[in-house]
């Protein structure tokens, strides 16, 4: 087996080859004048079991390395590619809401899919899909970061209440509070008119004292976060501490967050000064 890292994934594809005990190779990427992008193996991979490791972050220009490297190391003769991509982006669009829109889960997935053999991400935001399977028509695996989350929550949270920011969150909500052991519920919205909104807990619980702990598979532009934030304030909450397995961060996210005076626990998916949950040696056992 020989461990490739992309440029996004770099440090987490070092760990993944040190948890297996297998050579570590970082794939080289350039860029011509245009703008075009080129990619080389700096380690034979002629029959190898490579496994690629590169996030999707920013998405377009990962994906094009993954295309170029997973193509390229079948070519070489590559025994077998596995791609390892703990965040998987254009998962959003998994229907076509408006007619001429185009599916992009299925179409990236149909690039995608061709050299590869295996292929192994971490939380995929799945939709209308509940199976990774019905787009990526290839040997899949998905790892959950749950059980970091929840260790992490007995580690070092005391009185913990899990709560999903929305309705879409409430599955890993769930989750998390049972590996915990811990009451768990849901941020829910009433709209009174097209500026008055009020943000509530979906069932009824005691959150007195308790250390609040959202919980969300992406933290993207961070606006529901927030806005469930300054509620849970007016409430009289004091201790809360957001958690999310991707930490995308877009724009100024992460520093409005930290305004808001909460702590954010992000896994090492997208390298982030918010990660405290370490997803390689998932990765490292996921890997065949």
């Amino acid at each position: 087996m020989l461990v490739v890292g992309g440029s996004s994934s770099h440090e987490l594809a070092k760990k993944i080859a040190k948890h297996r005990k297998v050579p570590y190779s970082s794939l080289k990427v350039g860029h011509f004048p245009d703008g075009e992008t080129f990619v080389r193996f700096m380690k034979p991979v002629k029959g190898k079991n490579v496994v690629l490791v590169q996030s999707m972050v920013p998405p377009n220009q990962s994906i094009i390395e993954i295309l170029f490297a997973a193509h390229t190391a079948k070519e070489l003769g590559a025994r077998k590619v596995s791609l390892v991509v703990p965040y998987l982006a254009y998962m959003r669009e998994d229907a076509r809401f408006h007619p001429g829109e185009c599916i992009s889960a299925g179409v990236l997935a149909k690039a995608i899919v061709p050299p590869l053999d295996f292929l192994v991400t971490v939380d995929p935001h799945l939709h209308r899909f509940h199976n990774l399977h019905k787009v990526y028509h290839v040997h899949v695996k998905r790892v959950t970061a749950n059980g970091l989350i929840a260790d992490h929550i007995k580690r070092h949270i005391k009185n913990p209440l899990v709560v999903g920011p929305d309705g879409e969150s409430e599955q890993w909500a769930k989750q998390v509070a049972e590996q915990v052991g811990c009451p768990v519920t849901v941020m829910t919205k009433t709209r009174y008119s097209g500026t008055k909104v009020k943000v509530h807990f979906k069932d009824k619980v005691d959150y007195e004292g308790m250390h609040i702990c959202l919980v969300d598979d992406i933290i993207s532009t961070g606006h529901t976060l927030m806005q469930n934030i300054k509620h849970l304030r007016k409430m009289g909450v004091k201790k809360i501490t957001c958690f999310g397995v991707h930490g995308l961060f877009v724009g100024d996210a992460y520093k409005e967050l930290k305004r808001l005076k909460v702590d954010i626990v992000t896994s090492n998916t997208i390298p982030h000064p918010s990660n405290r949950l370490d997803v390689s040696g998932l990765l490292a056992e996921a890997i065949e």
